[in-house]
């Protein structure tokens, strides 16, 4: 059984018959974080793959463990928040996009973030960061507290009252995630180390949790992340 992100399909599962076999005629290309081309043969219940042609293997990506949790990282997320027959070609660009990423091998951790943003924002989750979710004042610059069961930030004043369990943002951290929400261009994190880690940590610890919550469980890719990132 092989699941693939498609830009004209969606997400779809075929069944790839004989693909273990040494000699098959799929060779590698059905790996997981590929982009290839497929025909499949419709069935009542599961479609058949006939043909699998790699159109981009990704080599740098996966001579790299820590790279290879981060491509499957958002593999999962694309396989959570994508529908089956149903294309989002937003999704697909910005899932092909940030392969390309990866596998330069020069990347920062706020181009994943990034990402997560444009994931949000192709499935109609996309979090609000501009006006607080309960009174709908604009937020003045102070400390924030983000709510992912309201989908957005609580001023000071609403915090306290709607929401005890929220999660504290710092006016940097606001910055950033409005950044990413309002900018278009993957590259510009390249080689960017001008966003202290504590705030990175505190950009991630927002988008994990809000995706968390919109996909309502854990995702499994994220305990080899985190252990791959602490090494």
């Amino acid at each position: 059984m092989v699941t693939f992100y498609s830009s004209s399909l969606g997400r779809i599962v075929g069944v790839a018959r004989g693909a273990r076999r040494p000699k098959s005629r799929f060779g590698g290309t059905l790996e997981p974080l590929n982009h290839v081309q497929v025909s499949l043969s419709r069935g009542r219940t599961l479609d058949t793959i006939t043909e699998s042609t790699g159109l981009r293997i990704f080599g740098n990506l996966k001579a790299d463990l820590k790279l290879i949790a981060e491509g499957l990282y958002i593999a999962e997320l694309v396989d959570t928040f994508g529908d089956d027959w149903a294309p989002n070609k937003d999704m697909f660009t910005s899932f092909l996009k940030h392969l390309f990423i990866l596998n330069s091998t020069v990347t920062s951790p706020m181009a994943t973030r990034m990402f997560e943003m444009r994931l949000l924002a192709c499935c109609g989750f996309l979090p609000e960061f501009q006006i607080c979710v309960e009174c709908n004042n604009r937020l003045e610059p102070s400390g924030y507290a983000f709510s992912p069961q309201l989908g957005g930030v609580i001023c000071k004043d609403c915090s306290m009252e709607y929401d005890p369990q929220r999660l504290n943002i710092s006016f940097n951290g606001m910055k950033v995630v409005r950044w990413l929400q309002n900018h278009v261009n993957f590259d510009d994190f390249m080689h960017d180390n001008k966003i202290a880690l504590e705030t990175q940590r505190e950009v991630e610890a927002v988008m994990r949790v809000y995706l968390r919550y919109v996909a309502e469980r854990e995702l499994r890719s994220t305990r080899f992340l985190d252990l791959l990132n602490s090494l």
